[in-house]
């Protein structure tokens, strides 16, 4: 038991999920007959699941919150390939510093209600994009401007 024991500790000295494995474990190994002792290291481990859940619910709204950051700064472009059918443009940008991201060429989803009547290849615009579930989602697009 003390090596179970040691064993948890170095896996996480801090995590709750790991503390209540070791109730759980220490517990069914004292009495191992006993259903007092069964059901105290049942709920124990219980307990430290539903913490564990908790935990990643938690973590999951913070990477949700993040993945919605605004980049509601103009950026200017250059088109490079424009897709009305998938709604999706190729853009050679420059920095887009909400986003803190450096100058590429790289492909964005545009949003519902953006416009794309008119645009070419080889056209210069300005867009306005957000993180949104994982893509970049461009949210407001003027064609030919030189700003």
């Amino acid at each position: 038991m003390i090596l179970i024991d040691k064993i948890i500790r170095k896996i996480s000295a801090s995590s709750v999920l790991a503390v209540g494995l070791s109730i759980a474990l220490s517990g069914a190994g004292t009495a191992l007959g006993a259903d007092a002792n069964r059901a105290q290291a049942v709920a124990g481990a219980e307990a430290a699941a539903d913490a564990h859940a908790a935990t990643d619910a938690h973590a999951a709204a913070h990477a949700v919150a993040h993945d919605t950051k605004s980049g509601a700064d103009w950026t200017r472009a250059e088109v490079r390939k424009v897709d009305l059918e998938r709604r999706r443009l190729t853009l050679r940008h420059e920095r887009i510093e909400s986003l803190d991201m450096g100058p590429m060429t790289m492909v964005f989803r545009v949003g519902e209600g953006v416009s794309t009547d008119g645009l070419s290849e080889g056209d210069t615009v300005r867009f306005q994009v957000e993180r949104q579930m994982g893509q970049m989602v461009i949210t407001a697009l003027e064609i030919g401007t030189n700003d």
